[in-house]
């Protein structure tokens, strides 16, 4: 027992603080989720404070508009965004109001056919336009959470590592795409 947490205790946060840091979790529920937090992002855009944002850490609906952020914004967020309503709020309004979910769901009744593979094609297609995990604009540090099935564990997508604590942390592979993080992110757990 006392090797399990001693090994568990190097993934704790620190004690020490990191100055002028923001965290921002965004939940999850799916779209509902992503509107939610697009109208608590364009407020913090609005007083400022996103672009002071360090990590943005999210789950399912959440990383939908984290994984937006991350991926398709012509600079890392700590820039600024000059125009909120075009570069953001509309197409995230406007991915939200497709269908992408009816076929990969229809799908999975079709032997051989996956689930999180259809989801992280109509990502790509969609979302992400091919950015890979690697490419993701720094700051903030973005954190996408899924569930590691086997251990019952958050498992983490990083843009350098990917992981949880039973398991322990690897490399992000170079040729990682977004939408395939991101699909697990939403059918997982």
């Amino acid at each position: 027992m006392n090797d399990t947490l001693a090994s568990a205790a190097g993934y704790l946060p620190s004690a020490v603080k990191i100055p002028n840091s923001i965290g921002l979790a965004l939940s999850g529920r799916g779209f509902r989720a992503t509107l939610f937090h697009l109208g608590a992002l364009r407020r913090l855009h609005e007083f400022g404070i996103l672009q002071n944002v360090t990590t943005l850490s999210s789950v399912s609906g959440g990383s939908i508009l984290n994984g937006f952020l991350a991926s398709r914004l012509p600079g890392p967020l700590s820039t600024g965004i000059s125009n909120f309503g075009t570069e953001v709020s509309n197409p995230i309004r406007q991915f939200c109001s497709l269908d992408i979910r009816r076929w990969p769901a229809l799908e999975r009744l079709v032997p051989d056919m996956d689930n999180s593979a259809q989801l992280a094609h109509q990502y790509n297609e969609h979302l992400t336009n091919g950015e890979l995990l690697s490419q993701i604009r720094d700051p903030p540090s973005h954190v996408f959470c899924s569930t590691d099935l086997s251990y019952g564990v958050n498992w983490l997508f990083k843009k350098l590592e990917c992981g949880d604590y039973q398991v322990g942390f690897q490399s992000t592979p170079s040729d990682g795409d977004c939408a395939v993080y991101f699909s697990l992110t939403n059918t997982s757990g």
